[in-house]
């Protein structure tokens, strides 16, 4: 379960950030998607140690 959140937040973030960057250029899509996908990994990792036994 742990690594579906992991994966479902990570994908979450990467398409959010692409979505906000693609507005401007292909380059400031791509970092935003890397930065949401780095939000994503830190916020699934802080939920799984919260809320996961």
């Amino acid at each position: 379960m742990k690594g579906i959140i992991l994966m479902m937040l990570m994908t979450l973030g990467g398409w959010v950030g692409w979505t906000v960057g693609s507005w401007a250029s292909i380059w400031v899509a791509l970092v935003l998607s890397c930065s949401g996908t780095a939000l994503g990994l830190y916020a699934a990792r802080r939920f799984n140690a919260e809320y996961m036994p």
